[in-house]
């Protein structure tokens, strides 16, 4: 396994982490506790969770598996997430996660991205911000910021001498490279700051072959998905080539972004974590030479995820135009 050591954090983090969207509550609780310590032997440290409405209880299930599975609270980092500012502040959703966590804090609490209808990426920052300095995270993160308001945010901080976020969680995988490769965010992860979380890099299986999976997937934003399974059988044969599962390859190549520091991955039995964890241990020998041969596989059209709440006109949908991140 591949540790990184996030900015201003003084506790490395696994390359690969495991998520829990769409995941545990479709598992029988020993289950749940074999797969999280088949992680944490592969040497996964980093677990992702939410209060997701389909599955409220996620939380619960995930930090009960963790200790029923013997693994210290210390040796792990656990990373949940706040919705936004509208219905309640942010503070009340931390702290009602860390009820059911069973947890004063948590390591690291990310937050997504402003509403563009209605945003305010300063505000916004502030206030996530103001969870690290209360004690309830360590850090925090974000979740699909645009290029523009995150350097908004991170501007208004830095003069402030507040805490910055050293995490963002974007949509990330060979099909979905605008937003995240773009010049605007390229000036932000250059910067040496901040660092990427790639979630969905298997577009809900899609990408490690799973082609009319009845599994509830994440968004489609720019209405891709059909473009990318077509080209599933191109990209099974630049597996082959490397000698890798379609989802190794996938893997590779978000995990060789030079400025990843987590791939996400919503592994539901052993031997798929077992399988992603070789793809980790796969990136140093071969992760160049796969996104070299996968410069040319270009799939148009993806766009910036919209934040939860956001009512925009049609022409300044985000599945249509990208506001501030470069598509």
């Amino acid at each position: 396994m591949i540790y990184n050591e996030l900015p201003s954090t003084q506790k490395p983090v696994s390359l690969l982490g495991l998520g829990s969207y769409e995941t545990l509550c479709y598992m029988e609780y020993r289950e749940i506790v074999k797969l999280v310590s088949v992680a944490f032997e592969l040497g996964v440290t980093l677990f992702d969770v939410a209060h997701y409405p389909r599955a409220p209880h996620t939380e619960i299930v995930l930090t009960r598996a963790l200790k029923d599975a013997g693994i210290p609270r210390e040796d792990y980092s656990l990373i949940t997430k706040v919705w936004g500012r509208d219905s309640e502040s942010m503070q009340s959703q931390l702290d009602e996660s860390l009820f059911r966590l069973g947890l004063d804090s948590v390591d690291g609490v990310l937050c997504y991205g402003p509403r563009w209808d209605v945003g305010d990426p300063v505000g916004h920052a502030s206030e996530v911000a103001g969870l690290v300095e209360s004690g309830r995270s360590t850090w925090w993160g974000g979740l699909n910021w645009s290029a523009h308001d995150v350097g908004l945010g991170i501007g208004a901080l830095s003069q402030a001498g507040r805490p910055r976020p050293v995490l963002m969680q974007m949509k990330y995988n060979l099909a979905r490279r605008s937003i995240v490769e773009s010049p605007e965010y390229l000036n932000i992860w250059e910067d040496g700051h901040l660092l990427l979380q790639a979630s969905d890099s298997l577009e809900g299986g899609i990408l490690a072959g799973k082609v009319g999976s009845q599994r509830v997937l994440g968004r489609d934003p720019g209405a891709i998905r059909q473009s990318i399974q077509e080209r599933i059988p191109e990209l099974r044969k630049i597996a082959e080539d490397f000698n890798v599962t379609l989802a190794q390859l996938s893997l590779i190549y978000a995990a060789t972004f030079p400025y990843t520091g987590n791939v996400l991955v919503g592994s539901s039995r052993p031997e798929q974590l077992q399988e992603n964890a070789a793809a980790i241990d796969m990136v140093q020998s071969v992760g160049q030479a796969v996104r070299a041969r996968l410069s040319d596989v270009i799939i148009e059209g993806h766009r910036l995820d919209v934040p939860p709440g956001t009512v925009v006109a049609p022409e300044d949908s985000p599945y249509a135009i990208d506001r501030g991140a470069g598509a």
